[in-house]
């Protein structure tokens, strides 16, 4: 297995480097602080990408051009230093295939990283109950819509225009990335994704995002 790890906290980085590079099965292929320092070389050799949440949101962009648009088979694993429902819900819209807190056990720790490796997914039971509380909302909010007839949302509940933002949300880009596509002013933007919410019944961006990938409103 080779990976990278991504972290801005040099300590944190440098101390799981060497832990990891004792194992005879793991090979560390890169250690940065910027998910954007790493080559293309590492990119292609690399089977897991290990980066600090924080950075994973700041870059997010370019992770899903480099990562995802290329459809590699590299995983990647959020890495967060608190137990929070923010966090959770960010690594889950991001495509992450697993999220693991800094203050694991480091036993606890590989063991996590060979099973998203072998089996694809892994997500620390503290933070696991946060995607199951919103996939319920998100069940109730889709049962409502349901019930009002309103199980098409290209003809009954969007208009094109937030349709494509929706789109967009859920490839990862913030609102000055929706505008920028769009051509469009990032107030703009505001309004539209306050009248999806609207529309949806839901509070924020992510259970938006997430009740659009539950019924297959948007391509992933």
């Amino acid at each position: 297995m080779k990976l990278a790890i991504v972290d801005n906290q040099d300590i944190f980085r440098e101390g799981l480097h060497r832990l990891v590079e004792a194992e005879n099965d793991i090979e560390v292929i890169a250690s940065q602080n910027l998910f954007s320092k790493l080559d293309k070389e590492h990119m292609k050799q690399m089977d897991l990408l290990l980066i600090d949440i924080d950075l994973l949101i700041e870059e997010r962009s370019l992770i899903n051009e480099s990562v995802f648009s290329d459809n590699t088979d590299i995983r990647i694993v959020a890495l967060s230093s608190e137990i929070n429902e923010e966090d959770t819900m960010q690594a889950v819209l991001a495509g992450c295939h697993g999220l693991l807190l800094k203050e694991m056990s480091y036993k606890h720790f590989i063991q996590a990283v060979r099973m998203i490796h072998e089996q694809g997914a892994y997500i620390h039971p503290q933070l696991l109950h946060y995607v199951v509380t919103d996939y319920r909302k998100l069940s109730k909010n889709k049962n409502k819509l349901l019930n009002n007839g309103l199980n098409s949302m290209t003809n009954n509940i969007c208009t094109k225009r937030e349709h494509e933002i929706l789109q967009l949300l859920v490839n990862g880009h913030d609102n000055v990335g929706i505008a920028k596509e769009l051509k469009i002013s990032e107030k703009t933007v505001k309004n539209h994704l306050t009248n999806i919410f609207r529309k949806l019944n839901v509070k924020d961006r992510t259970q938006a995002a997430v009740l659009a990938i539950r019924n297959d409103w948007v391509t992933l």
